[in-house]
Parts: C-alpha cells; structure tokens; sequence
C-alpha cells in the first residue's frame, strides 16, 4: 500500500559503510604522514628533507617516488587553503606571503659604468668627495638658498650690475660676456660627458694576437693566416675592391671575394618577400640596433670641435649684436 511504501522511504538508511569504501577514481585529500615539512609559500615551494626509505627504492620506485610527491603537493595545498584570499572580478585570489628563498636572476648582474676621467684622476690623487650641504647663504638677499637649481643663492639673475675693472674693454656688454662665458661652460661639460661616453664604449680590438709564440710552428702558421685574413680585408676596403691595388712582397696573387652580391628580381617569391618584412619590423620596434653610439659621439665631438674653430677664428660669439650698449654707457 501507499502507507507502507512511504515507511519504507522514511526509514533511516546507514550510508557508512558506503562512504568507508575507497574511491577509485580519486584519492582521499588527507595525508597520512605529518606536516614537517619546509615551505616558502611565496615561490610556492615546499622542501621535504626527511631520507626516502629504502623499501621504497627496492620495488616499483617511479610509483613510490609519484606517491611520495602527490603527499607533498597536497600538505602544501592544505597550507596555501588556509591563507587569506580576496575576491575580485575574474575570481578568488589567495593573498601569498614574501617568498623567503632568493632565487638567483635570471641575466647576469649589470656590469658598473667605467669611471670618468675625474673619477680615475680622484683615485690616483687620493681626493675624497665631501657631500656639501643644500642651502648656502645668500649675502645679497640675507637668507638661505638652496646652492643649485630655482631661486639658488647669488644667481646670475640678480646680479644688476658689474663692476668694471681696468683692462674690460668698454665696447663690451658684461651681461652679454656673463651669458656667453655661461653658455661657454655648459658646452664644455656637454663635450666632457661626450667624451666620457665614447671612453667608455670604444674598445679597440688589437688586429693581431700578441700572446701567440713565434718560436712555436703552430704560433708561426697562426700568426701568417691572421696577417694574410687582415691584409685581405685592407685590400678589400678601397673602392676598387683592391683591383689595382700593388702586390706586396711575396704576394703571389690578389685576394678574390667569395660570391656575387645578389641582387632581388622584380617578381620575388613569397617566402622571401616575408622574410624582409619581417627584418624590417624588428628594425623599426628596436629588436636590431640602428644607431651606432659610439660612431655618432665622434660625429658630435668633431663636428663641435670644427664649430669652435670657425668661431674663434672669426672672433663671433653666438649672441653677437643682443644687448649691446653704446661705447660710454654706463654699465649698470
């Protein structure tokens, strides 16, 4: 009947055996072993330092050796549940304390900047730096200013007048001087620093390896093939490719260039056309590097060096006919 069927459903049903029964798709998440183990969280490591027993090795030690790790694993998931976490939009984000173990970098350490000429000239001297303090006094305004940078102590452009002395030339304006010797020194510091840069990135690779012995046979041969690989590529560097260039002593025949340049038809193929574009976009997004530092400071120093010359021999400076006074005006 209807009343005894729904008896029957009421009755109470013992599911303990049931859940006694070992899964066998997947394992349990307890472990049965104790949590001593060492963990950085941080790097999400956990280091097991306990000796792996030995029955373990004698039979089935790829299993063993899995079993052992998945224990691990999932002593360091019981830790990582328990920290704190933070909901956001994409999910559950656990809060990971500092990691405690230094990880060694990845590239190596930059190398630090070779030194200035000041710098080397200091160390062979023996001159300390002093740091000097930030506020000088200012004798014209009766306060402290800072020594560098906006309203700096007994600056230029408070200066109203200059007091002559007996051999100024009174044709000249000394404000228009005070400016052009201004400009002069921030000139000079910007060649010192080119200088500098270029100090530090010119290498200059000797043609020739002085360390190989002549009185070894093989010292000898090494030495002929680096003289014979530079005096080809000496030969090679004139315009015409040394064609007409003299045989030297010795030299029984003129170096010859491997291949032909190649030059790209009209119709190219696929493949090929990829290639270039791709070049092209790697020089245009900085993965080839298009400018040469060291070649460009030499520009700059020379070029500079030829602008002073012309300058001097001439006798202009660069703010020639601003601000000049009449012969006998007062200055001030």
């Amino acid at each position: 009947t209807n009343e005894s069927r729904m008896a029957d459903h009421a009755a109470p049903v013992d599911v303990s055996s049931l859940l006694a029964q070992p899964s066998t798709k997947y394992k349990s998440a307890e472990v049965d072993k104790a949590d001593d183990l060492n963990y950085d969280l941080g790097n999400l490591c956990a280091y097991d330092v306990h000796p792996i027993p030995a029955s373990s090795l004698k039979s089935n030690v790829s299993l063993n050796l899995k079993e052992l790790a998945r224990d691990n694993l999932q002593l360091m998931f019981h830790r990582i549940f328990n920290l704190p976490t933070q909901q956001v939009d994409e999910g559950v984000l656990v809060m990971l304390p500092k990691p405690t173990t230094i990880i060694p970098r990845e590239k190596e350490a930059p190398k630090p900047p070779p030194p200035t000429r000041w710098q080397q000239f200091a160390k062979a001297k023996g001159i300390v730096k002093k740091k000097r303090s930030r506020l000088v006094w200012d004798e014209l305004h009766q306060e402290y200013r800072p020594r560098y940078g906006y309203r700096r102590a007994n600056g230029s452009s408070d200066t109203w007048s200059v007091d002559a002395k007996p051999g100024d030339d009174p044709k000249v304006d000394p404000f228009t001087a005070m400016k052009n010797k201004k400009k002069d020194g921030m000139r000079k510091q910007d060649l010192r620093e080119t200088r500098n840069r270029e100090r530090a990135g010119a290498v200059v690779q000797p043609l020739l390896n002085s360390t190989l012995d002549m009185n070894d046979r093989k010292g000898r041969a090494a030495y002929k093939d680096k003289v014979s690989q530079n005096l080809s590529i000496a030969n090679f560097s004139t315009a015409s490719l040394g064609k007409f260039d003299p045989l030297l002593p010795g030299q029984k025949e003129r170096p010859k260039m491997k291949g032909k340049r190649k030059l790209a038809g009209l119709v190219d193929n696929v493949g090929h056309e990829k290639d270039k574009g791709i070049k092209l976009l790697d020089k245009m997004f900085g993965k080839e590097e298009l400018v040469n530092y060291d070649k460009a400071a030499r520009n700059v120093i020379a070029e500079r060096q030829r602008d002073a010359a012309r300058r001097n021999a001439r006798g202009d400076s660069d703010d020639k006919g601003k601000g000049k006074r009449q012969a006998g005006a007062p200055k001030g």
